[in-house]
């Protein structure tokens, strides 16, 4: 058995997004580390942390300040009512940029409950997906609840959309990852595409910003997304994770091994029950020869969700049903594809991002290293991924 799940343990990183990396990961013994390291140049510690302010939080503060405000306004002398108009109005001025400042902040700002999660009907106010998790076990989902809760004020989860992430552009560029839009069922679609992995790019590419990065769209994609949902409980939404194997060799799942038990911990605890389907395309013979001695570990309402498919008809007739004709065929064909920066989900993505740059001083995006044709083809003796977080 213990051989069985070391070879299980090298397919973990092909199940990033769905139910399945839940299990898998769990197969191997693998648990949330003990510490998760937020970069300074990714969280900015000034606004948020455990004790960040909330909207409530907000109003009061605000509140007292303008308090204090009207104590200090005396009643100008004649020949001084020029200056202090002056002074009041910039002083306003100033106020009013504070003021939209903090609004878009906390317009921004969002914790682990939804509307429509189950919390509000829920004698303990545990979200359903956390019970569906536990099997029905309320003991069980409370602990589990817990553990997030803390998670996300630990790291300050809950604004890590108000913030900057200076990684955006980059941690794109290195690993291809996107919206594709929406299904046949109106779920969201996201694509992964760990084949297409600028490896050369590895000494620019911290798995911790990798990490926060992921955690960031996964943030955008439940909060922001999920909005526009037609479901009746956005809370409860899910979505459809398409995983491309073109191009993946089994040394790179060895590779970044540390990312993803990270990242398997990080969406198995604090992410649980965001699966619809899950379609791993394009697959090497060596996965679906892995993937046949796993399956009967898995849960059969795991298995109903997965969909193993190689290059050819029966893919593409599965791929148009679920998602449209109008799918792209390097897709399909497991071929380089840079389209899907002009989706429209992306782009609006895109400009997310760099609004909240904006907003906090005109920050830029870490830059994307240019890497000479010598040295695409190699990879670094030592990468990154497989190296314990830097000290």
């Amino acid at each position: 058995m213990r051989s069985l799940l070391s070879v299980l343990n090298k397919c973990i990183s092909f199940f990033l997004l769905s139910r399945s990396v839940v299990v898998l990961g769990r197969k191997n013994n693998i648990h949330r580390p003990k510490s998760l390291s937020l970069p300074s140049s990714f969280i900015r510690i000034p606004y948020g942390g455990a004790d960040a302010v909330t909207t409530d939080d907000a109003a009061v503060l605000s509140a007292k300040e303008g308090e204090k405000k009207e104590e200090t306004i005396t009643t100008p002398s004649s020949e001084n009512t020029s200056t202090t108009t002056e002074a009041a109005t910039t002083t306003t001025d100033e106020n009013t940029n504070d003021d939209t400042t903090t609004e878009e902040k906390n317009k921004y700002t969002f914790s682990l409950f939804q509307d429509g999660d189950g919390s509000e009907e829920d004698e303990d106010g545990i979200p359903a997906r956390y019970i569906r998790m536990q099997k029905g076990n309320r003991e069980k989902a409370k602990v589990a609840l817990h553990k997030t809760l803390e998670w996300r004020k630990e790291h300050d989860v809950d604004t890590i959309l108000s913030r900057s992430n200076t990684w955006f552009e980059l941690c794109k560029e290195f690993q291809p990852h996107f919206f594709l839009g929406h299904d046949t069922t109106d779920h969201i679609i996201f694509v992964q595409r760990p084949g297409f992995t600028k490896f050369e790019m590895l000494p620019y590419v911290k798995p911790d910003n990798l990490l926060l990065h992921y955690c960031y769209i996964m943030e955008y994609c439940w909060n922001i997304l999920n909005i526009n949902s037609t479901e009746n409980n956005a809370g409860q939404t899910t979505m459809t994770a398409i995983l491309d194997l073109a191009k993946v060799k089994l040394r790179s799942a060895r590779d970044m091994l540390y990312f993803v038990r990270q990242f398997v911990s990080m969406m198995s605890h604090h992410y649980p029950q965001r699966s619809y389907k899950t379609l791993i395309i394009n697959s090497p013979t060596w996965f679906s020869m892995i993937y046949k001695v796993i399956q009967p570990l898995l849960r059969e309402s795991t298995k109903l969700k997965i969909s193993i498919l190689t290059r050819g008809t029966k893919q593409q007739q599965l791929m148009k049903e679920l998602l449209g004709d109008d799918i792209d065929e390097n897709l399909l064909n497991g071929t380089e594809y840079n389209g899907w920066k002009d989706l429209p989900m992306e782009k609006e993505l895109h400009e997310f991002c760099l609004a909240r740059l904006r907003e906090n001083g005109n920050e830029t995006m870490e830059p994307i290293p240019t890497i000479s044709s010598s040295n695409t083809s190699k990879k670094p003796k030592k990468s990154f991924f497989s190296m314990k977080k830097d000290k």
